[in-house]
Parts: C-alpha cells; structure tokens; sequence
C-alpha cells in the first residue's frame, strides 16, 4: 500500500529536484557573462548534485563566446535537424514498440 500511496509524492519530488538544479543553473548564468569559469562550474556541479539533466546545459560557458554568423547558423541549424533525425531513428529501430 506504501508503494501506491506514495508513487506520486516521489513523482512530483523529482520535477522539484529538477526545477532547483535550474534555478540554480539560472543563477550560474551570470557568471558565463562575467566570464567567471571558477564560479560557473561551482554552481554548475552545484546545480548538477540535485538533478544531472542540468549536464547538458553545462557546455553554454564555451557556445555563448561563438559569434552567430548567418551562414554558420543556417548550416548547424540543418546539421542538427538532420543528424537529430537520424539518431533519433537508430534509437527507434532499438527500442521496440
């Protein structure tokens, strides 16, 4: 009965481990401004302790410093359309229905 009962306390308990570890990283943001690494990645580990989906935000400290050119822009926006297609078909050809 335990296990029924409490199914969705631990649910709701991990979105809210989730949105802490993003405040936290929200918080870390200022530092990529400041361009303060020593700090960035203290809150970043900070952030990735609660929840370690905040791993994939981890790279913004060296994307932010990329200059956006439109050419460049047009051809990792296709990149990524492509080769999300593309992995996202092996995963779906692994994982059976």
């Amino acid at each position: 009965m335990m296990l029924m009962f409490t199914r969705y306390y631990f649910i709701s308990m991990n979105g809210v481990r989730q949105f802490i570890a993003l405040a936290i990283f929200a918080y870390a943001m200022r530092y990529v401004v400041d361009r303060n690494l020593k700090k960035f990645l203290l809150f970043a580990c900070l952030a990735m302790s609660f929840h370690v989906s905040t791993f994939v935000l981890l790279p913004i400290y060296w994307l932010i410093q990329i200059d956006p050119k439109p050419k460049y822009t047009v051809i990792g926006s296709i990149a990524l359309l492509v080769g999300g297609n593309v992995v996202l078909g092996m995963v779906s050809a692994v994982i059976p229905d």
